[in-house]
Parts: C-alpha cells; sequence; structure tokens
C-alpha cells in the first residue's frame, strides 16, 4: 500500500507538470491547489501556471495509472515497443508497459488518442484504487460506475463536473481524497502519506488546518439520515422490504437556512409467486430544509428547480440511476430474504402453486426445506424449469423463506431450463444440480454465456448457493474476436470491410437456398467506446428492396436484396453514410442515412 501511495504522489506531481499550457481562471480551487503544491502533490507548468480550465488527458491519467500501480521503474525501462504515433515521447515507457499488459489499447490500430480528454470515471477510479478499493466484477466498483463509491467515501464533492471535468475538479477530488479514509484502515490517506515519509504532519496541519469539504460531508450525513428517518415512517406490507440510497446534488445556505437537494432512489422487494421476487423502484428529487443548528425543517419534492440544481440531478439521472437502482434492489432482496419470514411453509408452497400457470415437475423434500422444479405457463421454444426452495424452521433462513435459485441462461430466447441432473443428498442437506453446453451463447458479436459445466449446489441448512461456473474467456469478446465470428458466420459473405477509429464497418449478405441475397449492414465496436462495450455487433436499417409476398407462416416477406448505392465514412472517420435509389418499399424512390460511428444512432 505504501508503494501505491507515494506513487500517487509522484504520478500528482509529474503529470500536471508535464505539458506547458495556457494561464487559469483565480478561483477557490486555485487556492486548493497551491496547498497542493506545498506538500509537493500538484506543481502547475513551466511557468507555475495550474491551468485549472483545462482538462487532463487521457495519457496524463496513464502515467497515473501506472505509476498508482507501483510500475513507474519498470516503465521508465520499457522503451517504445507500442505501435501508435501519437504518444509523447515522454510516455513511450508507460503506454508500452500498459499496452503489453493489457491496461489499455487505442483508440485505432496506429492512434492511444493521447490528447483526448481523461473522464471524470477515469480519475476517481485511479483515487479509489489509491485508497485501496479494487474494481471489476469481482472487487469492490467497476471502472465505469465509481460515482456511489466515490461518494460513500467522500471523494465526489457537489462542486465536480460528471461530465465537463478539468482540472479544478482533479484538485478538488485531490484533496477530498486527502482526508477520505484508506480501505480496511483507521488512517485517512493524509495520514498513511504522512507515515510513508510523503511530508510531514505538521506541513500538511499548515496547509490544510481542516477538511475544505467538512460541512458537506456532514450536511451529506444529515440528509441521508433524514432521508432514512422518512423511509421508516412509511407503510409497507408487512410481507415486502423497502431500501433507499440517497446522493447529495447542490446545496445553498442563507438566513441561517440550509438547503439540499438530493437525488433520491427506492426500490420495494416482494415475494414473487415463482419463489424469486418482484421489484419496483423509483429515482426522484428532495428538497430538505435544515436550522442552523442541524434540525430538520423540511421534505419535500421541489416542483421546480434552479437551472444548475436540474442540470446536475439530470447527469444523476442519466449517468448511474440504473446502477444505484441495482443496488438498493440487492439491499431490498436482503432486508426481505434476512427478514422475518411473514408466511409459514404451508403458506409459502400455497403462494406459489397459486399461480395460475404453474405445473410441478419434481419436488424434492427434506428436513430443511423442498426445492421445487415446474413450469409456469407454455413456453414457446420449450418449457420452463424453475427452480425454487421453500425453507422450513431448521433452515437459517426461517420457515417460509422463499429463495429462486440460480440458473444459466439456456438460450437467446429461453432463461431456463430443467437441470440436467438435480440430486438430493442423502442425509438431506445439500441439493446439487447440473447443466452442460457444447456451445456458447453469442448476442450482438459478443459471447454471453460460456461452453462447459455448471454446478450448483444449495445448502439447505443455510438457504445459501454455491456455484461452479465456466467464464467467457477474457479474449473472446475483444474486437478482433468478435468481427472474426461476424465475417466468418456460416452462411454469410462479406462483401465490403472499413475501418474506423470507433469500430469496423461490415457490409454482407446470407446466401439463400433460392439463390437470393439478403444484405446486412453492422458496425463492430473496438474498445474505449463510451456506452458499448468491446466486441458489440450492432445492426443498421437498411431499406426494404424485395417484396416476396406471404411466406409459409402467413407473414409477409421483406429483406434488402442488394448492397447500398453508395456507402462513404466522413474523412475523420466519425460517420457513415449510405444510400439507395430505386425500388424502396414504404420510403419513396430513396433512402440515406448518416450514422454516428460512437453510438450507431442515426443522425
Amino acid at each position: 500500500m505504501k508503494k501505491k501511495i507515494l506513487a500517487l504522489v509522484l504520478s500528482l506531481a509529474l503529470c500536471f507538470s508535464l505539458v506547458p499550457m495556457g494561464s487559469a481562471a483565480g478561483s477557490a480551487q486555485e487556492e486548493m491547489a497551491g496547498k497542493l503544491k506545498s506538500l509537493g502533490l500538484f506543481l502547475g507548468d513551466e511557468q507555475g501556471n495550474f491551468n485549472l480550465d483545462k482538462a487532463p488527458t487521457r495519457v496524463e491519467a496513464l502515467v497515473m495509472l501506472v505509476r498508482a500501480l507501483g510500475q513507474d521503474g519498470e516503465a521508465r525501462a520499457a522503451g517504445k515497443s507500442h505501435p501508435f504515433a501519437d504518444v509523447p515521447e515522454w510516455a513511450d515507457g508507460y503506454v508500452s508497459l500498459a499496452y503489453a499488459k493489457g491496461y489499455t489499447k487505442g483508440v485505432s490500430d496506429t492512434q492511444f488518442g493521447a490528447d483526448s480528454t481523461a473522464s471524470c470515471e477515469m480519475y476517481l477510479t485511479f483515487l479509489l484504487r489509491a485508497l485501496g478499493y479494487h474494481d471489476g466484477a469481482e472487487g469492490d466498483f467497476t471502472y465505469d460506475q465509481p460515482f456511489l463509491l466515490a461518494y460513500e467515501a467522500g471523494i465526489l464533492p457537489c462542486s465536480i463536473e460528471l461530465q465537463d471535468f478539468r482540472r479544478a475538479h482533479v484538485v478538488e477530488a485531490t484533496v477530498a481524497a486527502l482526508f477520505a479514509g484508506v480501505k480496511g484502515s483507521d488512517q485517512a490517506l493524509h495520514e498513511t502519506l504522512e507515515a510513508a515519509g510523503a511530508f510531514s504532519a505538521q506541513a500538511f496541519a499548515d496547509a490544510f488546518p481542516g477538511d475544505p469539504f467538512a460541512t458537506e460531508k456532514a450536511l451529506a450525513a444529515q440528509v441521508d439520515k433524514a432521508l432514512q428517518d422518512q423511509l421508516a415512517q412509511e407503510e409497507l406490507s408487512e410481507d415486502a422490504a423497502r431500501a433507499r440510497q440517497s446522493m447529495l446534488v447542490s446545496y445553498s445556505q442563507a438566513d441561517g437556512v440550509t438547503t439540499a437537494l438530493a437525488a433520491v432512489e427506492t426500490a420495494t422487494a416482494q415475494p414473487g409467486e415463482n419463489g424469486v421476487p418482484s421489484y419496483s423502484g423509483s429515482f426522484s428529487s428532495r428538497q430538505l430544509t435544515f436550522s442552523a443548528d442541524g434540525e430538520l425543517l423540511d421534505i419535500q419534492t421541489p416542483t421546480k428547480l434552479s437551472v444548475a440544481g436540474a442540470a446536475r440531478y439530470q447527469l444523476f439521472q442519466d449517468k448511474f440511476s440504473n446502477f444505484l437502482y441495482q443496488v438498493v434492489k440487492q439491499e431490498a432482496a436482503d432486508k426481505l430474504q434476512g427478514g422475518e419470514p411473514s408466511s409459514t411453509y404451508a403458506a409459502a408452497v400455497a403462494a406459489l402453486q397459486a399461480h395460475g400457470e404453474y405445473s410441478l415437475r419434481q419436488s424434492f423434500e427434506s428436513d430443511y426445506g423442498t426445492v421445487f422444479l415446474y413450469d409456469l405457463g407454455v413456453n414457446p421454444n420449450g418449457s420452463c424449469g424453475y427452480l425454487t426452495f421453500i425453507a422450513k424452521a431448521p433452515c437459517a433462513k426461517g420457515e417460509g423463506a422463499t429463495v429462486g435459485l440460480p440458473q444459466p441462461r439456456h438460450s437467446l430466447w429461453t432463461n431456463a431450463k430443467p437441470p440436467q441432473t438435480a440430486q438430493l443428498s442423502e442425509d438431506g442437506k445439500t441439493f446439487t444440480y447440473t447443466y452442460h453446453y457444447d456451445e456458447p451463447i453469442e448476442a450482438a458479436g459478443r459471447i454471453e454465456r460460456a461452453a462447459g459445466d455448471f454446478v450448483y449446489t444449495l445448502d439447505l441448512t443455510t438457504g445459501e448457493v454455491a456455484a461452479q461456473e465456466p467464464q467467457v474467456p477474457q479474449d473472446a469478446n475483444t474486437h478482433a474476436a468478435s468481427l472474426e465470428r461476424v465475417v466468418n458466420e456460416a452462411g454469410y459473405v462479406t462483401e465490403q470491410q472499413l475501418d474506423t477509429p470507433t469500430c469496423t464497418v461490415v457490409l454482407r449478405y446470407f446466401q439463400g437456398g433460392n439463390g437470393q441475397r439478403s444484405y446486412f449492414l453492422e458496425l463492430v465496436f473496438k474498445a474505449g467506446v463510451d456506452g458499448m462495450e468491446e466486441g458489440t455487433a450492432l445492426g443498421l436499417p437498411l431499406p426494404v428492396t424485395r417484396d416476396d409476398g406471404t411466406g409459409e407462416a402467413g407473414f409477409p416477406v421483406y429483406y434488402t436484396d442488394r448492397a447500398p448505392d453508395t456507402l462513404e465514412l466522413s474523412p475523420d472517420g466519425s460517420t457513415l453514410s449510405y444510400t439507395y435509389t430505386g425500388d424502396i418499399f414504404f420510403a419513396g424512390n430513396s433512402k440515406s442515412a448518416v450514422i454516428d460511428l460512437k453510438t450507431g444512432i442515426q443522425l
């Protein structure tokens, strides 16, 4: 940890003294930057300017990452082995190391995007790593959603812009991080830095006699408590559970009264008829007012927000309302499963069987509960085969607790199928069920479910499930792998490929048994495109150019039987244009489109 902390100090000091830029505007952030400079954490450019109105670049952020991982010496010795033409000489070793280890990829085969802007997400991720948190599927957060953890850790002040991220916001987040706690320790980051010899405790106290964001952090805690108290007073059916998360959006103080705007996510969980809880949720705003001594005066839903407040609230909603809902939904589910069950075993079984389309296949009885294997209605792609465990009194879950058991997705059209093997142990304490798939599931060009053996073991004494599932190989969903699958798919012929900084454009057709061609135009995305997973294959809309009348199923048969008349990239490769003329169904005599190649959306 000390190596990582010291690496952060060095990275902050160097990365903001590397590239000389213009002058910065004076502000409260300028004062904070000066204090960081006194500690050796922030140096400015060759003229001493902090350039707080400028954005950090991608290559500067990458240097921070390499050093935060304790690989500065290795990077300095790496030299240039990367394939990019736009990396400044001073950063060659860092980019070469990161490229070789798979930390980063370019925006194209020959361009790194060195001067492109580093996002707020990127910098918060670096700070969280420095505080000892880990990102990834099994970590504390994911790199594209660090916001909630950053907020809870106290490194996301209200003044930080989530979209227009500047060096001023880097300063604020860094200062906030100095007062944040290191994971697994009772020390703040600045105390850990002091222990590591980065600067003395007296030097830090001289620079920062107190936390500049202490008032805001205390207000955030007040807001959360007030909203949790409100939640406790809400009426709720006895078999349901509810959870709530709030984030301080903005605040103002006038005449001894503090007014706070909060974004609030609420989720309610209820036992589902098929053994799986059902959920409802809402993302809303709340305006809270507090007296000078911290007493709550009022909570209301604002009818009108200030321009600044509305803009920031909208950003909160756009950037992570869905993510926050999943977090709160899980909290509600945990409450539902962990609370005292409101029904007996018999009542829970009756509720499951009361579903109008319930059809039992098999049940597995034990002293600790029963596992039900059943269908719900008619599935045109095969029987469902759901699995639900209902606990009896000896189980730690409590009598009547209902647990929907995990099952791998069977296909693109069918979520669940009966397990291939299912067995209760002789002592009635474990239930094991398995699946085997020879082929993976592919959707939108990506491998979404691996092939292999899926083994699940339910501990009936606790109601907990252990899963052994084959993982999708790390290289299965790269741009190259997905492109190869698209280009080499059986029955298809690739007619044209166009490479761009964000994706590869593929024009291909399927050759039918009657000799007719059916054309498809797709984008296979590369890494580093915001909002689009690497390897995603996105089909673009083509106009109908052929009508073959009514097919065997009684539906009209429409398709595109020819390539576009024109298919062109813009000079910078950011847009794709294509046109069709003559014999266009539903669109007159011509059809044209311009596609944004970062989103796949028609402009």
